[in-house]
């Protein structure tokens, strides 16, 4: 394997060092807008709980959330590619069957959706037609 030339990993140190800075740029502007509600002259035992909730439970939640996701990469390594999907859509969410031709919608400007109780098709319409006109609006009359 190859090592990377130096100017790529320089840019990934920046990148890094970006990212740190803005991290502690919120935890910073958290902590302060934190402190400006506690000084609040109102009773805030209650808020002073939340406050050191926050501050300790957030912090927690946030590095189990990035340990959880560097055991992934670690197991799985880095992705390779999008994940398949089946692109089957037989029926929907209603359980009505579909009736589409996909690869002429992919290419159309207008889609029509009609339904029934029982099925739903969806038209495309070809893409030098137009959309159908709109109606014009009724005319104002004056009092």
């Amino acid at each position: 394997m190859t090592e990377d030339p130096p100017r790529f990993r320089a840019v990934a140190a920046l990148k890094k060092l970006g990212h740190l800075l803005l991290v502690v740029i919120g935890w910073a502007g958290f902590v302060w807008l934190w402190m400006l509600v506690a000084r609040r002259p109102w009773e805030s035992e209650g808020l002073v709980w939340l406050i050191v909730g926050s501050v300790l439970v957030l912090p927690v939640l946030t590095g189990a959330w990035v340990w959880h996701n560097r055991s992934l990469h670690r197991r799985k390594g880095e992705r390779q590619a999008v994940a398949a999907v089946d692109m089957g859509y037989p029926r929907d969410w209603h359980g009505r069957e579909v009736l589409a031709d996909w690869d002429s919608l992919r290419q159309s400007r207008l889609v029509m959706i009609q339904g029934d109780a029982h099925q739903k098709r969806y038209q495309g319409l070809p893409a030098h037609r137009h959309a159908p006109p709109q109606q014009a609006a009724a005319p104002v009359r004056s009092a």
